[in-house]
């Protein structure tokens, strides 16, 4: 079910985002004036970018041909749209595998004389270009890719021949290369990015001046892709060093090469104009307050974005021109109208950190003694000096120590007066500091959970479970685990029957940042991509958007949102980047913070991902990111240390790669250190799903090394097949044994899971509380169901049931006793076995599974078991030719019922179910 005003609150985020680069001519808005829309993307329309962040079941989608048609204000040539549909149906798009395939050379060959033609009776003209980019692969620097193909050129090329007004629209979810505008001399582009399944009314809305394009770039726009500094480095399968250090984005072009700039961040025009006085500007303490005017000097209604930057002066670090401090953005201002604002910048949040101590303070936030300047503007290029304070003395703001050194030497760019430079940090191994004082519980709590969580006896309850049932707790179970929503990315908590005999409730996740991801063909609503909800500079409207979501949540039983994503874009090709918000860490941040707020808003619970430098998706669980800690600290790490101190942060998703020599899954410094010790975090921090991880530089990252992720507080893995058989043998009891890893550190770990599932709606659902609101100021009730007994389930052949061959009785069982059905049976697609099971009783039926598959972990399956005639899905992933066991439960009546296990129609590869056990629960 759509949740009401979910639909047109996406339309409008998705039409807020729209950035316009360029709109000579008055091209834009199209006001009832003839329009011929050209380019496969109009049809082939992208909602999203690829992988987990975009694979959401929709009830519909919007193409941007259609959003055209249903527009009003625009009347599109339809010869010119049936051409596209008739060549479309006959060449259908080439992107099949959203997990491994870039974006192809697809863009058909139209006939210059249809474009001729076509002009003639149509005023203007819109050309639409899609790019694909997504999880697991990273933008080709060619056609296709970050460059426009032949044919796409040629079709710009020739619009332009012969219509005097049109517009490009980019139906992308990152930048690519715009050269192109120049040198075909475009009148009107505009970014409308992945707007989800609103994108093509919304794109008609900018189009149509219904809405205006009020986003503005959160990336810079370079002549050339040379130009990034991180174009040097990116390309490395192993090993990946972050030689441009803090100089990211605007912060490289605006201190050293602004000549290569096309678009500067924060760039974006409106079909109207504004004018932004700074009418006030005093600092009293450390806060500085800037009180502006805006007027809309224009002949339409629109917002404008106040971006305010600072410029420090120290004597002795290293520090860009520009770093974006503060940003606003006002209400919509009507022709002639004003607005006032005000914006209050912390002089303390303009620290650097000092990892070398050339201040005099190693490992610091320092205020530098010197002069500092702000900005104030529409972008970054286009903004003026406001205001300037001086430093008398240097101010140590944190003293810290040092965390995440490199482990072999660094070369990195420093400023000298505007100049370039490098300067080299030598590497040091500190691998001294973990923390090995005790966990201190006052005795043991006996009682079940809910009662310990009354009781404030949280830690004391994690005393009273055995070591076994510990690392059982630090195991997500999934992917498509059956126990809880079905199709949905995991389960962590009471996974096994000792933790749910206790009374630990089972949570359910679900990729990913752009909506519900449910592998089971459930539908969800797909929300505009990160790149676009940044564009907007809106953290209200964005907050308000994701409450929604986390409405979504608490509608299908699911627990936590495994977004938003909050990497930085680092270089253009990142595959990944539609997820993610930015070039800036402060405007990552805040987005970050914003949605965070808003699922909690919707009674559910976000995970800010991938912790961190997951700014490549090639290779990215065996690539090693070199880079400095001053780096980590003011780019990398920032913006989520902003969510973490500004949002009800419950869950934080650790990254696949290597940040100098550790797995982020297994980084001491990153996860307990800086997250945990510095920024005060007392949340659960999870695995990405079948992440590796490592004890020490040297030590070869493995997915079965548990005890380092363990020892590092990362609490849980993601994921097992099964918590008593997973595919892998994991370490967690040798290392236990071993001295790797203590009891202390299961308990930690413990303890953060299971204060995180107090918190979660599972727990509310599992003690009789309703699931569509979290109680602000919960009762605590009895618990209401208590675990059973298991009993004997007697099947005898049925009387009076026509047979269909093969039919299989279930006879007795017991629990801990074998299986009653050895089948051996490999499933192929669209294959059936058929079971008569019998009840004594109306009761909760219980079926396990072994299965097992030749496929990867990566693949995932579907068998659906049906009773009755309805259909209860047991998805699960392969298994290397491992067998699990999975499980599903469903309650029966008394009497006979037929029992149907399907395997699901589709390309996987078969899988064998070697036994079969079904009992009472």
């Amino acid at each position: 079910m759509i949740l009401d005003g979910f639909r047109e609150f996406n339309r409008l985020a998705a039409a807020e985002g729209a950035v316009l680069l360029k709109n000579d001519k008055e091209v834009l808005p199209i006001h009832n004036e003839k329009t011929a829309v050209f380019g496969r993307a109009q049809i082939d329309y992208y909602k999203s970018g690829a992988g987990s962040g975009g694979a959401v079941n929709t009830i519909y989608a919007v193409n941007i041909l259609d959003g055209i048609r249903r527009c009003p204000k625009i009347t599109e040539d339809e010869d010119i749209a049936s051409w596209y549909e008739n060549v479309l149906k006959t060449a259908p798009n080439p992107v099949q595998n959203l997990w491994s395939d870039n974006f192809v050379d697809c863009e058909p060959e139209i006939d210059e004389g249809m474009i001729r033609t076509a002009a003639k009776r149509n005023e203007k003209a819109v050309v639409v270009i899609g790019r694909l980019a997504g999880e697991s692969y990273d933008i080709k620097n060619k056609a296709g890719g970050y460059l426009l193909t032949p044919n796409e050129r040629r079709l710009i090329s020739l619009v332009g021949k012969y219509f005097d007004k049109y517009a490009v629209l980019l139906n992308s979810g990152n930048i690519i290369d715009m050269k192109w505008i120049e040198e075909e001399n475009v009148p009107c582009v505009m970014y409308i990015w992945h707007g989800g399944e609103e994108g093509g009314d919304a794109a008609a809305d900018v189009l149509s001046g219904a809405a205006e394009p009020a986003g503005r770039l959160t990336d810079t726009i370079a002549r050339d892709y040379s130009c990034y500094p991180s174009s040097a480095n990116f390309a490395g399968e192993s090993e990946i060093a972050y030689c441009e250090d803090i100089y990211v984005g605007y912060r490289w072009f605006e201190t050293f090469d602004k000549d290569s700039v096309i678009y500067p961040f924060g760039f974006g025009l409106s079909y109207t104009s504004f004018e932004i006085i700074c009418t006030l500007a005093d600092k009293k303490d450390n806060i500085i307050n800037l009180d502006f005017e805006v007027k809309n000097t224009g002949k339409y209604a629109g917002r404008e974005v106040i971006q305010v930057y600072i410029e420090g002066k120290g004597a002795a670090l290293s520090r860009p021109a520009r770093e974006l401090a503060a940003f606003a953005k006002t209400a919509t201002i009507n022709p002639g109208g004003t607005q006032k604002l005000t914006i209050s910048i912390n002089t303390d949040k303009t620290a650097a950190f000092d990892d070398t101590g050339v201040t005099g303070y190693k490992s610091a936030w320092v205020l530098e003694q010197g002069v500092y300047n702000i900005y104030a503007g529409k972008d970054v290029r286009n903004s003026v000096k406001v205001f300037s304070y001086e430093v008398a003395k240097t101010i140590v703001l944190e003293q810290l120590s040092q965390r995440m050194p490199v482990c072999r030497e660094l070369e990195r760019v420093i400023n000298n007066n505007g100049k370039a430079e490098h300067e080299k940090i030598t590497p040091a191994l500190n691998f001294a500091g973990k923390d090995k004082s005790s966990f201190e519980v006052a005795g043991e709590y006996k009682g079940s959970f809910d009662e310990a969580v009354r009781d404030g006896k949280i830690r004391e309850f994690a005393a009273s479970l055995t070591d076994d049932e510990l690392i059982t707790l630090s195991r997500g179970e999934g992917m498509l685990s059956p126990k809880v929503t079905p199709g949905v990315a995991s389960c962590f908590g009471g996974v096994s029957d000792e933790l749910c005999g206790r009374g630990i409730p089972l949570a359910a996740t679900a990729d990913g940042p752009s909506g519900i991801r449910m592998d089971n063909g459930e539908t969800a609503s797909s929300m505009p991509c990160g790149m676009l909800l940044a564009s907007t500079w809106d953290t209200d409207m964005v907050e308000r958007l994701y409450e929604f979501a986390g409405k979504e949540l608490v509608q299908n039983k699911i627990d936590m949102l495994l977004g938003p994503g909050m990497n930085i874009h680092r270089n253009p090709l990142c595959g990944r980047n539609f997820e993610y918000f930015s070039e800036d860490p402060l405007l990552t941040g805040m987005m970050g913070a914003a949605c965070i707020r808003g699922i909690d808003k919707g009674g559910s619970a976000g995970v800010i991902k991938h912790f961190a430098c997951n700014n490549k998706e090639y290779n990215r669980s065996a690539l090693n990111s070199e880079v400095s800690e001053r780096a980590l600290r003011e780019i990398y790490l920032r913006g989520f240390e902003i969510a973490v101190k500004t949002s009800p942060v419950l869950g934080i998703m650790t990254s696949y790669n290597l940040i100098n020599g550790l797995h982020s899954a297994s980084n001491y410094d990153l996860t307990c250190e800086i997250l945990r010790n510095e920024w005060g975090y007392d949340g659960l921090v999870m695995t990405d799903w079948w992440a590796k991880m490592n004890y020490h530089p040297e030590d070869e990252g493995d997915k079965t090394k548990l005890g380092a992720m363990i020892s590092a507080q990362n609490d849980l893995y993601m994921v097992v097949e099964n918590f008593k058989a997973p595919v892998w043998k994991d370490d967690a009891h040798a290392a236990l044994k071993e001295g790797k890893i203590t009891r202390d550190d299961l308990l930690r770990n413990a303890v953060n899971i299971l204060n995180v599932l107090s918190k979660l709606l599972c727990f509310y659902r599992k003690y009789g509380f309703k699931a569509d609101t979290k109680p602000k100021n919960p009762k605590w009730f009895e618990k209401i169901t208590q675990p059973r007994e298991y009993n004997t389930i007697e099947c005898p052949i049925p009387q009076g049931i026509k047979q269909k061959k093969p039919y299989v009785y279930v006879g007795v069982t017991k629990v801990n006793e074998k299986p009653a059905l050895r089948v051996n049976t490999q499933g192929q697609p669209g294959d059936e076995m058929k079971f008569t099971v019998y009840t004594e009783k109306t009761d909760f039926v219980r079926l396990n599974l072994t299965v097992k598959s030749d496929a990867s972990e990566l693949a995932q399956f579907a068998v659906y078991a049906r009773v009755n005639d309805k259909e209860y899905p047991i998805p699960f992933c392969g298994t290397n030719n491992s067998e699990i066991q999975i499980n599903v439960e469903f309650e029966l009546s008394l009497g006979y019922h037929e029992l149907i296990l399907a395997f699901a129609n589709s390309n996987a590869v078969a899988a064998t179910i070697s036994e079969i056990h079904i009992h009472s629960v």
